[in-house]
């Protein structure tokens, strides 16, 4: 996977004179670091370089060009990586810490969405389980039954499918293949269905979650109400909004509250 490195200079301001016993200033010049795989995955980083290592922002902007022919191909390989960079630029920590922050913000912002292959997911698979994940959600096209049948024989991680799971008709044929669904009610189209569904999984022995889109806190609290018979939730969708109109199920703590108002438990904000 070829990584593209992007880098450019910002200039800060400080609310009033940072000083320190060796003087002080009020403003600062910063690197921010951009790598970019195949996918348009990205991963940002910060360097933020010290006069009293040597360092300013164009030695910076120098060493991340002498580093970037040693971008590593398997960004997940992150020990390697940092051995390597420290090896072409020992004393330049600023541009490494940089690239290092970058490489690790695009391993966790990568998302199956049904666009692995079979070999791609077989590699990143030990990788996430290795850094805590608990399962991989939709990992090859929906269609690829298949594949995903072939990924959760491995037993690396539970393979659950989102796509490949519309309504409760569609879990008999993937008993077997995959270890769990994800429900959306967007997708299966009636609060009712989305029961159904759960029903028929916990027959197949599967495991259930619920999941969102960007979405109001009205549509998010009418899922949340399955969150008792489902074993995770993906519920953030009001979450990322800035002019929710609706008050209903929040998250305290990585916990889901729900309202308890009459209905759906859901309120006009104001």
């Amino acid at each position: 996977m070829a990584l593209r490195l992007a880098a450019d200079v910002l200039t800060l301001k400080t609310k009033h004179p940072f000083v320190i016993a060796r003087g002080g200033d009020d403003d600062t010049r910063v690197v921010w670091v951009r790598l970019t795989d195949g996918d348009g995955i990205e991963g940002w980083g910060e360097a933020d370089p010290s006069r009293y290592y040597g360092e300013t922002a164009d030695t910076v902007l120098a060493m991340l060009k002498r580093l970037e022919p040693h971008l590593p191909t398997d960004p997940f390989d992150l020990d390697a990586a940092e051995a390597r960079f420290a090896q072409v630029v020992p004393r330049n920590g600023a541009a490494r810490a940089a690239l290092s922050a970058a490489l690790h913000d695009l391993v966790g912002n990568v998302d199956a969405n049904a666009g692995w292959t079979r070999e791609r997911a077989l590699q990143m698979l030990p990788v996430l389980k290795e850094y805590g994940v608990e399962f991989v959600e939709q990992p090859l096209p929906p269609d690829d039954l298949e594949g995903i049948a072939a990924v959760r024989r491995r037993g690396i991680l539970p393979v659950v499918v989102d796509e490949s799971c519309i309504v409760a008709a569609d879990i008999p044929r993937l008993s077997g293949a995959v270890d769990g669904i994800n429900i959306k009610l967007a997708k299966c189209g009636s609060l009712r269905e989305a029961v159904r569904m759960i029903a028929t999984a916990r027959a197949h022995g599967m495991l259930v979650m619920v999941g969102c889109m960007i979405e109001t806190s009205l549509g998010i609290t009418a899922a949340a109400h399955f969150t008792p018979l489902v074993d995770a939730a993906d519920l953030d969708g009001a979450a990322l909004t800035a002019n929710d109109p609706f008050v209903g199920a929040t998250i305290d703590g990585g916990q889901i509250r729900l309202p308890t108002g009459p209905g759906l438990g859901v309120r006009r904000r104001g």
